[in-house]
């Protein structure tokens, strides 16, 4: 089950926020093997960011982790659907996202223990 955390300077309306999450959750989606599940996402509203010593008036970072390893192009469509959607619903200047995608090769849910390099299984 894919996580994201993500960061913003904003506080969001209800309607912002289900708009946010919705188009972040759908971004994960344009990798096929992702298709569909759930997206755990932990919001951040109304954070304050620095960058070279300088307090960000607007900034949105967004930590993606998931079980496995992708194509670059489909991390790049992922990354350009995610920077959409976040322009869209909250009008960011895409100067000011970033995004950290984190490739697990290790994932424990619902009970469950994958690894995706396993070897010593019997």
């Amino acid at each position: 089950m894919p996580y994201m955390k993500v960061s913003l300077t904003h506080t969001l309306t209800d309607e912002k926020r289900s708009l946010l999450l919705d188009g972040l959750e759908k971004a994960l989606w344009r990798i096929p093997e992702k298709e569909g599940f759930p997206v755990i996402v932990d919001l951040e509203e109304g954070k304050t960011f620095y960058v070279r010593g300088k307090k960000m008036e607007e900034f949105v970072f967004v930590d993606a982790q998931y079980f496995s390893n992708f194509t670059y192009n489909k991390k790049q469509e992922f990354t350009v659907t995610a920077f959409d959607a976040i322009h869209e619903v909250l009008g960011t200047d895409k100067e000011k996202i970033m995004l950290l995608i984190t490739e697990r090769n290790t994932w424990g849910a619902h009970g469950s223990y994958l690894d995706e390099f396993f070897t010593d299984i019997e």
